[in-house]
């Protein structure tokens, strides 16, 4: 699945070139760190957002990681998706099961006014918490779109991205939101 480049050549490009050593790893490796990312998440873009934040991550380490003693590259990029990816998962695990449970208390409760006020609190509480589960652009575009009830432009302004951008996150969002909405809570 994965071939190897001369850890030597990285590190000295590391050192060096830091985005020519980058754009090598990720023209060598992005596809199959998505492929083993997916296989983990099953979810095709938080493994994008991983693989990305990963070599983000290179970015950031690059001196680090251009040291002689360090881990090898190859390895470090497979263990820092696999290490993000099932924490990931274990996080949308969790949220699920905090839905299920409030699925659960709201089939078995007489609603009363105040009843229902405390139950659309905690809905609302149990959708962030979900939210927060998404993938970071996604998270930034619903809050700001529905939280701080900005327009689209400024969305996109205040993010420093283009309005075309944060429409496909909302959709995306929206998306992922209907999804999980029907697969645990039996919404359609």
């Amino acid at each position: 699945m994965f071939g190897g480049i001369d850890d030597d050549h990285i590190r000295k490009l590391l050192y060096a070139y830091p985005s020519r050593a980058i754009n090598l790893l990720y023209n060598k490796y992005y596809h199959n760190l998505i492929k083993l990312s997916f296989r983990l998440t099953d979810d095709a873009a938080a493994s994008e957002d991983i693989v990305q934040e990963v070599f983000a991550m290179v970015s950031e380490k690059h001196r680090e990681l251009s040291h002689p003693h360090s881990v090898p590259i190859r390895g470090f990029l497979i263990k820092v998706v696999k290490y993000k990816s099932i924490d990931f998962f274990r996080q949308s695990e969790r949220i699920k099961h905090k839905l299920a449970e409030i699925q659960h208390r709201l089939k078995d409760d007489v609603e009363f006014p105040v009843e229902s006020h405390i139950i659309n609190r905690e809905q609302t509480a149990a959708l962030w918490a979900l939210v927060m589960s998404f993938p970071k652009r996604e998270r930034e575009c619903l809050r700001l779109r529905y939280e701080e009830d900005l327009s689209l432009d400024e969305t996109a302004e205040r993010l420093g991205i283009s309005r075309k951008s944060v429409e496909r996150s909302l959709t995306s969002a929206r998306k992922r939101l209907l999804r999980i909405g029907k697969e645990n809570l039996g919404y359609y």
